[in-house]
């Protein structure tokens, strides 16, 4: 009941349409720890919009910078004042899944079925974990293939280690559940040790940071061909059946661009699913998107330095397990529904060209939308944010636990 009266007390306020500062609030405050986003929830933000805003290259960037922190975003423009192109940029990719398009406000609910069936289907991109805690009960075989060329340096490489270990540190670690193994990079290529060497957690920990670093070029693509070649065969333990991810980390860009695309589409064409990461400034991002699996938008990562890997731990591990496979269970575990934790962010237009009228009806969907949510604290959250001229914060994700009481406010 809180949610409810909490959707009523949201007011009009009329301006101009900044959607990059609503996107950049979005960013920077309300999918925060402070403001209520859990670790272990699935991120959401829905941009509601019947205008283009008054930046569109800002509006971009700040919907990618949103985006890059793991939250999956929905665009749903509202009459002929809304441009495509811009709805795009600000959506997650797919657009045909992300994007929605209504003829006016009255039309909102024509949408609402697909709105809840999609966002409902958005997993978590960040893995609260502990080590005892199974995060994945399924089988996977994962190769991490690590550049240890001359620019990347002894202690960014160490880094890149720890990372590896935190990562696998999440997994179920046998001949059973998931297998890891290890290869690097520069100018040639090293086979550290295969998925099967290590039938343990701590072995495989400890082998993780027995691993030397070289120095030497970036010949990304013969590395990803004798990864192929080598590394998911029988003889280096990959299990018949078992999903195949590869797992790219790079700080800089192939020295045969050409020949390390060609050797990525031999490796999906193969069955492997391939993750890229890319760190610093040195990385090419369209190498990365062609090195992985399709949609970029959920398989190339960017850290800005060695030291923000661990900003992606959980995103990995969580990707990771998304194409384990089930292992067979004679009491298999219930499928994840909408009562599953969510951090929902609404982003409502409140510029001039919308009017209260509108307005009303967009906070009318709004409020169709959650009562079908199973609200609370340790289920779904909701935020809404308002703009115009500036954002305006109504309500941060820990605000109500309880639906009337949300529902309230927004309306």
């Amino acid at each position: 009941q809180q949610i409810i009266n909490a959707v009523r007390n949201t007011q009009y306020t009329a301006g101009g349409t900044n959607t990059d500062t609503a996107l950049k609030y979005a960013t920077d405050t309300s999918f925060t720890p402070a403001n209520g986003m859990r670790p272990n929830a699935a991120q959401i933000a829905i941009v509601i919009t019947d205008g283009q805003s008054q930046n569109a290259g800002a509006t971009a960037a700040e919907a990618k910078r949103l985006r890059d922190k793991g939250i999956t975003v929905f665009s749903i423009g509202v009459g002929g004042g809304a441009k495509m192109a811009e709805l795009n940029a600000i959506a997650t990719d797919p657009d045909n899944t992300h994007v929605f398009v209504v003829t006016d406000f009255d039309s909102l609910n024509q949408i609402k079925g697909s709105l809840q069936q999609r966002t409902c289907n958005v997993k978590p991109t960040m893995v609260a974990a502990t080590p005892t805690q199974k995060l994945c009960g399924g089988q996977a075989d994962i190769v991490f293939l690590l550049d240890k060329s001359g620019s990347v340096g002894q202690p960014n490489f160490d880094k890149m280690l720890t990372f590896v270990r935190n990562v696998a540190r999440d997994f179920n670690i046998g001949p059973n559940d998931v297998q890891i193994g290890v290869d690097t990079f520069s100018t040639g290529f090293d086979h550290e040790f295969k998925l099967n060497t290590h039938r343990d957690k701590a072995s495989l920990q400890a082998a993780v940071s027995g691993v030397s670093y070289t120095g030497g070029g970036t010949n990304t693509g013969d590395a990803i061909k004798f990864m192929r070649q080598q590394s998911f065969t029988a003889n280096s333990g990959h299990r018949p059946n078992v999903p195949k991810v590869a797992i790219v980390i790079t700080d800089g860009q192939s020295n045969n661009k050409a020949l390390a695309s060609s050797e990525a589409q031999k490796a999906r064409d193969a069955g492997i699913t391939m993750l890229a990461i890319g760190i610093g400034s040195g990385v090419d991002d369209a190498e990365l998107n062609s090195i992985a699996t399709d949609p970029d938008s959920q398989n190339v990562y960017k850290a800005s330095t060695f030291d923000a890997l661990t900003g992606l731990q959980g995103y990995i591990a969580a990707k990771a397990c998304d194409n384990a496979a089930p292992q067979p269970s004679a009491n298999p575990a219930p499928a994840q529904t909408c009562g599953s934790k969510a951090d929902i962010v609404f982003l409502i237009d409140s510029s001039g060209s919308v009017g209260p009228n509108n307005f009303q009806l967009l906070l009318n969907f709004i409020n169709t939308l959650v009562k079908d949510l199973d609200i609370g604290q340790n289920k779904i959250r909701v935020g809404v944010e308002k703009f115009s001229s500036r954002p305006y914060n109504e309500f941060n994700l820990n605000r109500y636990d309880n639906k009337t009481a949300l529902m309230a406010a927004v309306s």
